[in-house]
């Protein structure tokens, strides 16, 4: 380099540090306003945006698209028995447990409350009997342990395929998703249903 490039470069670092340092920190903003603080999950805004891009590309390509809604059985009587404290050591739990069963390219998120929300893209009826069967499984084989109590917990979850289960829109995925769910619940709890196409 020549002496007026130096010069140049020199005049320039200033603000390019500058602008670099204000990408860095966009982008760690945008990475911690996605995440659920309490349990590391993706929160529900962002979750929905990834279901509905999932949701636009499995209607482009044909391809499946599958969601399962689930939540804690019995939650409030966590809570009310070892206190809010071991309540959100159980959220962190399940959180845990079902993102360790599922795929690379699936999304888990924190729905609401005790509710989590798994988009899975690809995943047709038998992946999703197989994916929802093992997230099942795993939390009832998890133990949350607060102050010299172990704490085990059930969920009870709801799936539906697309295009299995005719819907028109994301909202219409998840109310299947959650209508399954509660089908779940009222037929005793710590099972999976599926949404009826």
């Amino acid at each position: 380099l020549d002496e007026d490039d130096e010069r140049l470069i020199q005049q320039l670092l200033p603000n390019l540090a500058v602008a670099l340092n204000n990408a860095l920190s966009h982008e760690r903003l945008q990475r911690v306003a996605a995440i659920d603080a309490l349990t590391g999950l993706v929160n529900r805004r962002f979750g929905l945006e990834r279901l509905g891009e999932e949701f636009s590309r499995a209607v482009r390509s044909k391809e499946p698209l599958g969601v399962i809604l689930f939540d804690i059985d019995h939650f409030k009587s966590v809570n009310d028995t070892y206190g809010h404290q071991a309540g959100d050591k159980v959220l962190r739990t399940v959180a845990e447990a079902a993102r360790s069963v599922l795929r690379d390219g699936d999304t888990l998120l924190r729905y609401g409350g005790e509710e989590f929300l798994a988009v899975l893209p690809g995943a047709g009826v038998d992946d999703l009997d197989q994916l929802g069967e093992r997230i099942r499984r795993e939390v009832e084989a998890c133990a949350t342990v607060d102050q010299h109590h172990e704490i085990h917990v059930t969920v009870s979850l709801g799936a539906v395929a697309f295009p299995s289960t005719d819907v028109a829109d994301i909202d219409d995925l998840v109310r299947h998703a959650d209508a399954a769910m509660y089908v779940a619940k009222s037929a005793g709890r710590n099972r999976l249903t599926f949404a009826s196409t």
